[in-house]
């Protein structure tokens, strides 16, 4: 069904199925709610909003709104989420302690290594298509979910 969808299927195990969903789901939408919690208590910023910042807004508009609550299940039953967040809170150290040309350096190695990779593909998540052989995930060209 998937690939005649153009789909591309590869199989994985729960383990590293849940450490990836953690990473590319959870994380993005952890990150988000904690940088609009603080905005939430910063009406001091609100003459200061920038372009960059109404994309990124709307960007994850639905995430934090309608699909919240979606979202947060995920979250929270993914049993790698803590430790990806404790990974993160790492990157984010370095970072107040000035090292911000190692991680500007980092990104960008992994936004070029990525480019014509990720780029056409969304992620469509078969978790509950576990078996004997593992998770079977299916990359999807084209859009889908965020």
């Amino acid at each position: 069904v998937f690939e005649g969808m153009g789909c591309t299927t590869f199989r994985s195990t729960p383990e590293v199925h849940d450490r990836a969903m953690a990473v590319v789901q959870g994380l993005n939408f952890i990150t988000s709610v904690a940088y609009f919690a603080m905005l939430s208590q910063r009406n001091d910023v609100l003459p200061f909003l920038t372009p960059s910042l109404q994309r990124r807004t709307e960007a994850a508009r639905s995430m934090l709104t309608s699909d919240a609550a979606l979202f947060t299940g995920i979250f929270e039953t993914n049993p790698m989420s803590q430790d990806v967040v404790r990974e993160y809170r790492s990157y984010l150290n370095l970072a107040a302690g000035g090292d911000v040309d190692m991680l500007a350096a980092l990104a960008g190695r992994w936004l070029e290594e990525r480019d014509g990779y990720a780029s056409e593909r969304a992620f469509v998540d078969v978790k509950a298509a576990s078996g004997p052989c593992g998770t079977r995930a299916v990359f999807c060209r084209g859009s889908g979910p965020a």
